[in-house]
C-alpha cells in the first residue's frame, strides 16, 4: 500500500520514524503520517492525509513478488477490496496462491486499475483529522477465510491490535534476558532474536 497516487513513490522522512515490536510509524514528504501494526494474518495501517492533500491510496498486490503468474483485485463494495496472487516459491520451484480481504473504514472510488494495482480515493467530504484505517487479512485457503480473518479483528479497535501485537512481542522477546552495558549489543541481540521469531 501506497497512499499517494501510482506514479509518485513516497519519500520516508527518516527523522519521524520509531519502531518498536508490533508497531510502526512514519511521516511521507507530503506531510501524510502513517502507523503500521498486525496481528496472525491481519495487518492493520492508518494513513493521515494533511487538508491540503488527495486521500490516495494504491495497491500493488505484485509489490515483493517475482514471478507473478496470475493475480486479482475485485471490488467488492465502497468499503472493501478481494482478490489474489499467484505467484513462484523460494527459487521458483513451485508456486503458491494467496487469497486477501481488504477492508477500509471511509468509502472510496476505484480511480484506476490494472493488472495488479488499485489507485482508490477515499471522499472529499472526509474529516482530515481522522485517519483513513485499511486492514488487510491473507489466508492461503481462499477468500471466505480472508474475509472470516478480517471480520474476526472488526470488533478491536487499532490500539487494542497494537497492544496485542506489543504484548505478544514481549512475551517472545522476554524468554531470553542478557545483561550488558553496552547499548549497540542489546540492540544487536534483541534484532537478531525478533527476527527469528
Amino acid at each position: 500500500l501506497k497512499p499517494v497516487s501510482k506514479d509518485i513513490e513516497p519519500e520516508i522522512n527518516k527523522s519521524t520514524e520509531s519502531a518498536t515490536p508490533g508497531y510502526y510509524t512514519v511521516t511521507l514528504n507530503n506531510g501524510i503520517k502513517a502507523e503500521l501494526s498486525a496481528a496472525n494474518n491481519l495487518a492493520i495501517e492508518r494513513f493521515y492525509y494533511p487538508e491540503n492533500v488527495r486521500a490516495l491510496l494504491t495497491l500493488d498486490v505484485t509489490a515483493g513478488f517475482e514471478k507473478v503468474r496470475e493475480c486479482e483485485i475485485k471490488v467488492i463494495s465502497d468499503y472493501e477490496l478481494q482478490g489474489f496472487i499467484r505467484t513462484g516459491n523460494t527459487c521458483n520451484h513451485g508456486e503458491y496462491k494467496l487469497y486477501y480481504c481488504l477492508t477500509t473504514n471511509e468509502p472510496f472510488n476505484i480511480l484506476s486499475q490494472q493488472e495488479g494495482i488499485a489507485e482508490v480515493e477515499f471522499s472529499g467530504n472526509r474529516n482530515s483529522t481522522s485517519p483513513v484505517e485499511v486492514r488487510i487479512a491473507l489466508s492461503p485457503l481462499g477468500y471466505e477465510v480472508a474475509k472470516e480473518e478480517n471480520a474476526r479483528y472488526s470488533k478491536k479497535s487499532f490500539q487494542d491490535i497494537r497492544k496485542n501485537a506489543t504484548e505478544e512481542w514481549e512475551k517472545l522477546l522476554s524468554r531470553i534476558q542478557i545483561k550488558s552495558t553496552d547499548r549497540n549489543d542489546l540492540t544487536l541481540f534483541y534484532t537478531c532474536l525478533y527476527r527469528v521469531f
